[in-house]
Order: structure tokens, then C-alpha cells, then sequence
């Protein structure tokens, strides 16, 4: 019970705040499950009692939902490509968990690997699988990612328990230009890889015949190909002996001068990744110039004779340049 005394004709009841003074505490703190009784009683200057205003009504409480994420360690903003880190922990709630919503996005795509929402009706949930494959984060591609996982479950209406930004990084390193091969000596004197330990299928990419994107006259593209086991599958090799006239390395494009003066020009590399980049460098099919670029998609080849004139480039991809 509160009593007021206003020394007034009048009192307006709706500056009377009920949870102020813990009549009704509107989070239930103070409140059961029951019926209960609003009244207001007044006394007039005479002493005289008056009945104002009775109401009944009914409160059922509720707990407050309490969603924990146990046994989850947090992965580090930046990683290496490979770096063993696998999702764990345990969703638990109070209140049946209702669904499950997921999302692990790769940044640099805007491709979604995993978006999907879960039902449940437990009171917790195993995440170590809850992205597939995904959960091992050791195979996931050098790019930003977002990860997301929100809850519903009791009062709780889709509720984050959590969001996290990382990073995946390529792994570090010196790569090799040539593999099979020996050593010698041509022309001015330049050490070159010696030619002839390529087969003609893979010239320019691996399994090239397979990777035609285009084939034009004066023009063909090799598109990108996948591959988490094998790191060489996007690089680009020298179609055969000769000498890099041009490397540019802000757009990412190599031209290399064969036999008779014939030119092969090489464009949608990645500047990141390029390996040749010095104008004079004699390179064979062993030599690798560089990785095509992601985001263009595709390896553009150009082929010009000597005096440069853009020449049908197909009969070259897989035969020798002419004598």
C-alpha cells in the first residue's frame, strides 16, 4: 500500500508511477503468478472514504531468456592460408532453441559458402560442424570472411551470439621458377631453364586444351581453374623459349619475342604474382611468369609477328613455334 496527500479538489492518478514505487515492477521482480487487485481509495476533508477506481487482473511471469555459447575459443583476426583452426563450443538456452541462422561469406567474391537457418527445438546445439566443410577454417582461401550465427529461442527474436571479420593470408614465401630442368647458356650469355621437360598440353597452364574460355582468331582465354590441393593451377608458364620484351607490371600483362621474331603476349595476370619482371629475362616452358588474376577470371594470349600484326593464335597453343 502508498498513500499520497495532495491537500487538493482533484488528483490525477496517471502521475502515480506504479513500478517507482514497486506496485507493479513491470520485469516481475517483485510479482508472482496470481490475480491481483488495482484499487484506489480516497478520504475527503471530513474523513469521509471514497472508492475511486478497482480493476482486477492477472500477471503470469516469465524468465528472461539467457542464450550462452560454451566452450567456443575465437580465432585469431588474421591467419595464415592452412592454419588449423576448427569451429567448437556448445549453444545452450534456457528456452528451446527455436532455429539456427549461419552465414560464412567470403568478402573479396561477396560468394556466400555456407546461408542457411537450422531448426532445433534442443536446449543446446553442437557447433563444431555447424558450416560443413567450412568448419575446418584450414581450407578456406586466402580473402576476408564474415562469419555470423544468430539464435531464436524463448523472448529472444534473432539474437547474434556471434559475428567476427577475419582474414586469411597466402602463405609467405619464395617460389620457384623452374622445376624439372638443368641450366645452360644461350645466345648473349643468359642463363635460361633448359627447354623440353613441359608436354605440349601444358603449355601456358596446366591442362590447357581443358581451359579455353574463348578461342578467337586473334585471341584466346584461358579461364581460372580450382583447386585446394594444387597450388600450380592457376600459374602461368612461358609457351617456349624466348626473351621478355615487355612486363608491366601495374596491369599485369608479359610479352615474350620466340623464333623469327614472333610475340606472344600474355595479359590478366595478377601484378601481386608475377614472377618475371625484368625486360631482357630469357625464359622457357619451365619458367613461371605469374598467377592469372581472380577477378578478371581468365589468362588473355595475343600473338603478333614481327613487325606486329596480330596473328591467328590457336595453331600455337599446342605445336612449336615455327623454325
Amino acid at each position: 500500500d502508498v498513500t499520497f496527500t495532495p491537500n487538493s479538489k482533484s488528483f490525477d492518478l496517471s502521475t502515480i508511477s506504479l513500478e517507482e514505487h514497486r506496485i507493479l515492477d513491470m520485469k516481475y521482480r517483485y510479482m508472482k503468478n496470481a490475480n491481483y487487485r488495482y484499487k484506489v481509495q480516497a478520504v475527503d476533508a471530513s474523513g469521509k472514504e471514497i472508492s475511486a477506481e478497482t480493476d482486477y487482473f492477472y500477471i503470469e511471469c516469465t524468465k528472461k531468456t539467457v542464450i550462452e555459447l560454451d566452450g567456443y575459443e575465437d580465432m585469431e583476426r588474421e591467419m595464415t592460408e592452412g592454419t588449423s583452426y576448427k569451429l567448437k563450443g556448445t549453444l545452450r538456452s534456457n528456452y528451446p532453441i527455436s532455429w539456427l541462422g549461419i552465414s560464412l561469406r567470403n568478402m573479396k567474391t561477396g560468394e556466400y559458402l555456407v546461408k542457411e537457418t537450422i531448426t532445433s527445438g534442443e536446449y543446446e546445439y553442437d557447433i563444431s560442424e555447424l558450416f560443413g566443410e567450412y568448419s575446418d577454417f584450414s581450407k578456406l582461401d586466402p580473402a576476408s570472411y564474415n562469419m555470423e550465427i544468430t539464435v531464436n529461442s524463448g523472448n529472444e527474436v534473432a539474437k547474434t551470439v556471434k559475428h567476427k571479420y577475419f582474414i586469411i593470408n597466402e602463405i609467405p614465401g619464395t617460389y620457384m621458377f623452374a622445376i624439372n630442368c638443368e641450366f645452360g647458356v644461350v645466345k648473349d650469355g643468359h642463363d635460361i631453364v633448359t627447354a623440353g621437360s613441359r608436354k605440349f598440353t601444358e603449355r601456358i597452364l596446366s591442362d590447357s586444351p581443358n581451359r579455353i574460355r574463348f578461342n578467337y582468331k586473334k585471341s584466346t582465354g584461358l579461364k581460372t581453374g580450382n583447386s585446394k590441393e594444387d597450388f600450380f593451377i592457376n600459374v602461368i608458364y612461358a609457351h617456349s623459349l624466348g626473351e621478355v620484351v615487355e612486363a608491366d607490371t601495374r596491369n599485369g600483362s608479359i610479352t615474350i619475342e620466340h623464333k623469327d621474331g614472333i610475340k606472344i603476349r600474355y595479359s590478366n595476370i595478377d601484378p601481386d604474382e608475377m614472377y618475371v619482371t625484368d625486360v631482357g629475362t630469357w625464359v622457357d616452358e619451365n619458367t613461371m611468369l605469374g598467377q592469372i588474376n581472380k577477378a578478371r577470371g581468365y589468362l588473355k594470349l595475343e600473338l603478333f609477328d614481327s613487325e606486329g600484326n596480330a596473328m591467328d593464335i590457336a595453331p600455337y597453343l599446342d605445336s612449336e613455334l615455327p623454325d
